[in-house]
């Protein structure tokens, strides 16, 4: 902490203060060398008696030294590229065959941008991971699209029938089964991660879901956060 402010002030303690000035040279100053050891006082965050010669200081006052450049810091962690690739392939270069050109391994080692086809996205707002497959919320395709997470593969679209989606906003995983956030329909979808079948859905009575958007597990209970009551419903997942 010391040597920042130290720092900071090494070139003008002279004129601050001559009383204590020991005829620092400016050349020492500018040049900067590594080798020059400076030598001052320091009172109540002031330095004073600044020179490249060792002397006391006055009672009161702590001694303090630096040199013109500090050591060299530890050498930090190197970064990880992506796999080297070829042109539309996973890798180093993007789907479109540019250059990939990063370092820090969450962001450069993604591979595809996953879009268009049967993979149904759709406003796309939240995305759970079960261990081995992603479920991505398509909020305007009133959905759920299941993905290979080893390779970003369809598995299936979820849609229609009992799933009751409504405007999904949110989605958690249990360890077992997924949990879907319908804001327009006050509700919660329950579905088996195995399979992607419908098990149940939660509205009315006592869950006082209104508008839920945000949904998350702590290992024994759901809590959705209803953005229109300004409320959170906790749920005990295994009933």
């Amino acid at each position: 902490m010391h040597i920042r402010r130290i720092a900071r002030w090494a070139l003008v303690p002279i004129l601050l203060f001559p009383a204590f000035g020991a005829g620092l040279a400016v050349s020492a100053a500018a040049s900067g060398s590594s080798s020059t050891t400076f030598y001052a006082c320091l009172h109540n965050g002031t330095l004073s008696k600044v020179s490249t010669s060792a002397h006391t200081c006055p009672t009161g006052y702590k001694k303090v030294n630096w040199n013109a450049v500090g050591p060299q810091g530890i050498q930090g962690i190197p970064g990880s590229r992506g796999p080297m690739g070829t042109a539309g392939t996973p890798g180093a270069n993007g789907k479109d065959g540019s250059p990939v050109t990063c370092i820090l391994v969450t962001l450069c080692t993604w591979g595809y941008n996953y879009s268009g086809g049967s993979y149904g996205f759709n406003f796309s707002r939240d995305v759970a991971f079960d261990g081995a497959h992603l479920w991505v919320i398509n909020t305007g395709g009133n959905s759920v699209t299941e993905l290979n997470a080893s390779d970003g593969s369809l598995v299936q679209t979820l849609s229609g029938g009992s799933y009751g989606f409504s405007q999904p906003e949110g989605i958690a995983f249990d360890g077992t089964h997924l949990w879907v956030a319908n804001n327009s329909g006050n509700s919660v979808t329950e579905v088996n991660a195995s399979d992607g079948n419908w098990v149940r859905t939660l509205s009315g009575g006592s869950y006082g879901f209104n508008e839920p958007y945000g949904i998350a597990f702590d290992g024994a209970h759901l809590w959705v956060a209803n953005a229109s009551s300004t409320s959170v419903t906790e749920i005990f997942s295994a009933g």
